[in-house]
């Protein structure tokens, strides 16, 4: 309309007064479309809200809301947890800690083992990586942490295990503990003397460190 005006104004068929409506008649509009872009530009900020997005990659939890529920600001809608490496955390008594550091003296025992809630042996092994500063004198023992990769997922958050704690113990005799007795406070096994003759001996087993 605007382009006709000006075609009809050049041909002096109509006044410039029309030309100058026409031309105003296509700021107008052009207003009507910024406004018209910057309500698009609005609503598609509106509904990025609606989207979900972590921050790390992970294992998410329950949702408990359902598609197009209104959620309150602040509202949590679930959790996510990166566990592709795993802490196992475990206490050991003050006696245990010191046996620990004597039979370790001197050597690398950053390695651990965990044994899984069905006595399955974990494939991964751990590092021990965090000891405590200080005894615990509620309990009366030490805090460690060990990390563990979980490659295949199999560890989840609060599982329980027993961590094994290899220890190096020069010229020791290993005895099954089912071919022992155990006689109020001693611990006793049969030996065969050199006359054939089978005695009960006590004898003091090392601490087990499991």
């Amino acid at each position: 309309e605007y382009e006709n005006s000006k075609k009809l104004f050049d041909k002096n068929i109509i006044s410039e007064t029309e030309v100058k409506l026409a031309d105003a008649k296509v700021e107008s509009m052009q207003a009507k479309v910024a406004e018209a872009s910057s309500e698009v530009a609005i609503a598609e900020h509106t509904l990025s809200f609606t989207i979900i997005r972590a921050p790390f990659n992970g294992t998410i939890n329950r949702i408990p809301f359902k598609t197009g529920s209104l959620i309150s600001d602040g509202s949590l809608l679930t959790t996510i947890s990166d566990i592709s490496e795993m802490f196992a955390y475990f206490r050991l008594s003050e006696s245990e800690y010191l046996e620990y550091l004597k039979y370790n003296e001197g050597i690398s025992h950053d390695a651990v083992q965990l044994i899984l809630a069905n006595s399955d042996k974990y494939l991964q092994t751990g590092k021990l990586e965090t000891v405590e500063s200080e005894i615990d004198s509620e309990t009366g023992t030490i805090a460690f942490r060990a990390r563990f990769k979980n490659v295949d997922h199999k560890l989840k958050h609060g599982a329980s295990a027993k961590v094994l704690i290899p220890v190096k113990i020069d010229k020791a005799i290993i005895i099954p503990q089912k071919t022992t007795v155990e006689i109020q406070e001693d611990v006793l096994v049969f030996l065969v003397d050199t006359n054939y003759v089978v005695r009960m001996k006590r004898i003091i087993p090392s601490l087990s460190m499991n």
